[in-house]
């Protein structure tokens, strides 16, 4: 099916950040996290953090492209996938309350979801962009219904 690019247009805080967080687990499979060693950040800086979402650990790996973001070749940052399940949910809305408060230096930074390996939801919070890719009619609708949801087509 055909279906267009959404563009988040504010910043998705409180119940609507918990709804959407909610829809995208509903949808997705796997979700991506990126701790930018590239400038000189620490894991350690977000123990709790990666200690809550340990059952939902796929991998960990060194990458210099991600979701929303090519880096330079020879730079690198630790790219988190995990499973997109109820503990995943949790930790994400206890943890946050906004989309765009996932970026350093107090979040781990770029929260994008995947379904079926493709991009889903992909944000650069700092730049406060976020692009949603939905695969169907139904995900569209839930979408268009979520209360206080700005957005627009692209």
């Amino acid at each position: 099916m055909n279906t267009k690019t959404i563009f988040i247009t504010k910043n998705p805080t409180k119940d609507v950040y918990a709804s959407l967080i909610d829809i995208a687990i509903k949808y997705c499979d796997k979700f991506q996290l990126i701790l930018r060693t590239d400038l000189g950040v620490k894991a350690s800086s977000y123990n709790v953090l990666i200690n809550r979402l340990q059952s939902s650990f796929i991998m960990k790996k060194e990458e210099s492209e991600w979701a929303s973001t090519a880096l330079e070749e020879s730079d690198k940052a630790e790219v988190y996938y995990y499973t997109a399940d109820e503990n995943a949910k949790q930790v994400l809305k206890s943890f946050s309350n906004s989309l765009y408060n996932w970026q350093h230096p107090n979040l781990l930074e770029d929260l994008s979801f995947f379904k079926d390996d493709k991009e889903w939801l992909v944000t650069v919070s700092h730049e406060e962009i976020c692009e949603i890719y939905p695969t169907s009619s139904v995900e569209i609708e839930e979408l268009k219904n979520l209360n206080g949801l700005k957005f627009k087509f692209k």
